[in-house]
């Protein structure tokens, strides 16, 4: 898919979604999270298949195209936040496989809204990793290597967690 065509799939989706993404939450009830859980943002529009469809085309951009390509992935997830937060990576991440495609969707991502969201995720994605004896430090370092430099929240860049996170182990 041309990035012109991910961009305006990605501004349709993202629509849909932002009253999903911006609606309010009753913190009161609690059972809330589960309610969320049993309906996720993507069933109650009713575009899981669609926005699951777009992420993977634009995770295959992000990981084939170039250095212009990926920022342009980058930007359009920033600016579609709603999708971006809505649309979740359906991969493994017990398995290598899985473990780099959450890695590049968390380096497609750029931290988003919050790096310690970011942050968090990647030290679970670790933690899963190593649990199920995935050799951690090739994967962080080729995603690392494709990944943004620029500190987007003043906690360092996406490169840069992804290179701290590959000294670690």
């Amino acid at each position: 898919m041309e990035l012109a065509a991910i961009a305006r799939e990605a501004a349709r989706l993202d629509v849909i979604l932002k009253p999903i993404a911006d609606g309010p939450v009753d913190f009161s009830n609690p059972d809330w999270a589960l309610g969320f859980a049993r309906n996720p943002p993507l069933d109650r529009a009713g575009i899981r298949r669609e926005a699951e469809a777009l992420l993977d085309a634009m995770l295959l951009e992000y990981e084939q195209g170039n250095e212009a390509d990926r920022a342009a992935i980058r930007d359009l997830l920033q600016r579609h936040h709603a999708f971006c937060w809505a649309t979740p990576l359906p991969a493994p991440r017990d398995t290598a496989a899985g473990f780099r495609r959450h890695l590049i969707h968390l380096s497609a991502r750029d931290q988003a809204t919050d790096a310690r969201d970011d942050l968090l995720a990647l030290q679970a994605l670790c933690a899963d990793a190593a649990r199920a004896g995935i050799d951690l430090v090739p994967i962080l370092r080729e995603v690392a290597a494709i990944s943004s430099d620029q500190d987007r929240y003043g906690m360092g860049s996406t490169r840069q967690f992804l290179h701290d996170a590959a000294k670690r182990r």
